[in-house]
Order: C-alpha cells, then structure tokens, then sequence
C-alpha cells in the first residue's frame, strides 16, 4: 500500500479531538478498507487514552474503545485498518515506542499539533524498526486532493 485517502471530515474529527485531549495524546481507530494497493479511512473510532504517568509522549488505548470499533466496522461492512494518535508538540513521526508496539499491517496516522497553529498528519506502515511512509490524500467533498508531501496539514 503506497496511499492512504481519507475524507476531510474525519480528519476534521481527528482535529477536534486532539484539540480537545491537547496536551495528552489522542488516539483513535481507523476504519475503512483497502483495495488495489490503496487504503481508505471511511470512519474513525475515538478512544480513550488509559495512559496517566506519561500521557504528553505515549497513549495506551482503552480495549472497550477497540472492541466498539471492530464492532462498527462490522456494521458498517469495513474493517480496522489502523490507528491514529498524536505527538502533543512533537514530530508527526514513529517514536522508538510507536515502532516497538506497531501492530503488522496496520496503517498508522500521527498527528502533530501545539497549543496553536495547524496539525500536520502523516501515514506510515510500520514493519518492526522499518517504517515507510504513506502518501496522505485528503477528500473534500468526494473530491480527491493529494496532500503537499504526503503530509495533511489542517486548515
């Protein structure tokens, strides 16, 4: 897989709720498909981050939030395809940590953000200490809009 898409409005969800979580990390599930070498995000599953001694650098996500999502996946026809978290202040990069617990397969979106400004998010499938980053591609509107650099930033 070398592009993850996803619509605007879930990255706009994923904003509000880092917004909202800032200055600990969020995390949520991604859930969507992927056909053809490409992976699409259709929804997200916000979840709760059980992480208290260092929530600003690490997350850890609550196992109820992950089972609603393969739930709502379900429903919805689709499957978990990943996972979502931030870096409050940091690079929108794997840490050694985000590496070390990456799940095989799985597409991971990291968004950075600060107290202000704009929130670059960036895909990459992690393969053990491997990680190859993902051309991010934003849909507005059913419109299909390639991220500068394979990085989103918000509005």
């Amino acid at each position: 897989m070398g592009v993850l898409r996803i619509a605007s409005e879930v990255l706009a969800e994923l904003e509000r709720w880092a917004r909202a979580s800032y200055p600990r990390e969020a995390c949520a599930l991604l859930i969507g498909g992927v056909r053809e070498g490409e992976g699409r995000v259709a929804a997200v599953r916000l979840a709760r981050n059980l992480e208290e001694r260092r929530a600003q650098e690490r997350f850890d996500l609550h196992p109820a939030d992950h089972l609603a999502a393969e739930r709502m996946a379900r429903a919805l026809g689709l499957a978990v395809v990943g996972l979502w978290h931030t870096h409050p202040d940091r690079p929108a990069r794997p840490s050694a940590e985000d590496r070390a617990a990456a799940a095989e397969g799985w597409v991971h979106l990291i968004s950075s953000l600060g107290e202000v400004g704009a929130m670059e998010s960036r895909a990459w499938l992690l393969r053990g200490a491997r990680c190859v980053e993902l051309r991010l591609e934003i849909e507005i509107g059913g419109i299909e809009r390639p991220a500068s650099g394979g990085r989103a930033h918000s509005p």
